[in-house]
C-alpha cells in the first residue's frame, strides 16, 4: 500500500511539473493591418498600371487608428475596420470620408480596392496590392 501511495504521489508531482505549452494568439485584423505597407502592383479597372513607378508609395496604418499615405500627394487621417474586416473606413464622419474594400488581409498581403466616381468617366476601381 505504501508503494502505491508513493507511486501516486510521484505521478502527481511529475504531472504538475510538466511544462505547459502555450500557442501564441492569432493576430486580429487590426493588428495585421497596423504597419507600413509598400505598393507591389496597381490595377485600374482590372488593367495593370505600369506607367507609374509605385516604388516609393507607402500606406502606413498605425495602431492608434491613424494613417498616412505617402504617394505623390500625402494624405493623413483616421482609419477603422468593420467587424468582419472587409471594409476599411477612412476619415469617418468628415467630408473626406471614404470606404475602401479589403479584398485580402494577412500578415504578408493586403489588397485594397478604392472606387471613385467621375461624372465624365463613371466609376473607376483602383486596386493596390501591398506587402509589408
Amino acid at each position: 500500500m505504501k508503494n502505491l501511495s508513493l507511486t501516486l504521489i510521484l505521478l502527481f508531482i511529475l504531472i504538475g511539473c510538466k511544462e505547459e505549452v502555450t500557442t501564441p494568439a492569432e493576430p486580429t485584423a487590426e493588428e495585421m493591418i497596423a504597419r507600413t505597407w509598400r505598393v507591389q502592383s496597381v490595377q485600374i479597372n482590372g488593367q495593370d498600371e505600369n506607367a507609374t513607378d509605385f516604388g516609393t508609395y507607402r500606406f502606413a496604418f498605425r495602431s492608434d487608428k491613424t494613417y498616412r499615405f505617402l504617394m505623390p500627394d500625402e494624405r493623413q487621417g483616421n482609419w477603422e475596420l468593420t467587424a468582419n474586416a472587409t471594409l476599411l473606413l477612412l476619415d469617418q464622419g468628415t467630408n473626406q470620408e471614404e470606404s475602401v474594400a479589403v479584398l485580402e488581409l494577412s500578415e504578408s498581403d493586403l489588397l485594397l480596392e478604392f472606387t471613385e466616381e467621375s461624372e465624365k468617366l463613371g466609376p473607376t476601381q483602383t486596386r493596390f496590392a501591398l506587402a509589408p
